[in-house]
C-alpha cells in the first residue's frame, strides 16, 4: 500500500509499503519494506498535467493555455496569451496577481472570487467571462475555463486552464441586438403612419362634406381648402 512519511524536517514525502510475515527466533514477525516513491509520484503528476495539457489543446485548438502552481503561486502562460494581447513576457509577472491587474476593474472581483471559490469549496471545474486588457490598452472579452488538479487527499495542487478572445463574438451579437432594435422601432413607426394616414383621412372626408354644406361660404372654403391641402401633403 501507499502512505505518507514524515520526514526529520516535518516535511512529508509519498511512500510505498510492502508488509511479509516472517519468523524470528521461532516467533512470528511482521517484515515492513518501505521505498520512497516521491520522484515517481512526482513524474505521474507530471503526467498527468501533460496529459490534461494535451487534452484541452485537442479541444480548445487555438486558444491561450495557462498553467497555475496553487503552491507557489507560479502562472505559466502558452506563447500565444502574449501575441493576443500584444505583450512581451517582460511585461508580466508569472503569477496570479499579475493576471488579476489585466481584468477589467468592473470583473476582477467576481472573476477572482469565482476561481477561488472553485478551488476551496472542492470542485473542479471553473468557468468565467470577463473583460481583459490588451497592451494598447483597449479590452478584449475573453472565455476562461480550468480544472483544479489535486492529490489523494483532495488537496488543490495546481490549475490547468485555456482562455479564448471572444470579443469579435460580442460585436457580432451587439449588432444583432442594435439591427433588432432598429427593426422594431420600424415596425412601430410603420404602425404609427397607419394610424395617422387614417385619422388625415378621416379630416378630408369631413373637409369635403362641409365643402359641400357652406359651398357659398367663400372664407370658409378658403380656410377648408388651405385644409384639404395640408391633408394631402401629410
Amino acid at each position: 500500500f501507499e502512505t505518507v512519511h514524515r520526514r526529520k524536517d516535518d516535511s512529508l514525502y509519498d511512500v510505498e509499503v510492502h508488509l511479509q510475515l516472517a519468523t524470528f527466533k521461532s516467533l512470528p514477525v511482521i517484515v515492513a519494506i518501505i521505498h520512497d516513491i516521491t520522484e515517481r509520484k512526482r513524474a505521474e503528476q507530471e503526467m498527468k498535467l501533460s496529459d490534461l495539457r494535451l487534452k484541452m489543446v485537442r479541444m480548445a485548438s487555438g486558444v491561450m493555455v495557462w498553467d497555475w502552481n496553487l503552491i507557489t503561486d507560479e502562472l505559466e502562460w502558452c506563447d500565444n496569451y502574449y501575441e493576443t494581447f500584444g505583450y512581451s513576457k517582460g511585461d508580466t509577472n508569472p503569477t496570479i496577481k499579475s493576471w488579476a491587474s489585466f481584468i477589467h476593474p468592473d470583473d476582477v472581483v467576481d472573476t477572482f472570487e469565482g476561481r477561488r471559490k472553485v478551488i476551496d469549496s472542492g470542485k473542479n471545474k471553473w468557468k468565467a467571462e470577463y473583460r481583459f486588457k490588451r497592451k494598447d490598452g483597449s479590452y478584449a472579452f475573453t472565455l476562461d475555463w480550468g480544472t483544479v488538479l489535486r492529490d489523494e487527499k483532495g488537496k488543490s495542487l495546481r490549475m490547468v486552464g485555456a482562455m479564448l478572445d471572444i470579443s469579435e463574438r460580442k460585436h457580432m451579437e451587439e449588432t444583432l441586438r442594435q439591427s433588432e432594435k432598429l427593426k422594431s422601432i420600424g415596425v412601430i413607426t410603420a404602425g404609427i403612419s397607419h394610424e395617422f394616414n387614417n385619422i388625415l383621412n378621416i379630416i378630408s372626408g369631413n373637409v369635403q362634406l362641409l365643402q359641400m354644406d357652406y359651398n357659398d361660404n367663400h372664407r370658409l372654403i378658403d380656410s377648408l381648402h388651405t385644409i384639404e391641402v395640408s391633408v394631402y401633403d401629410g
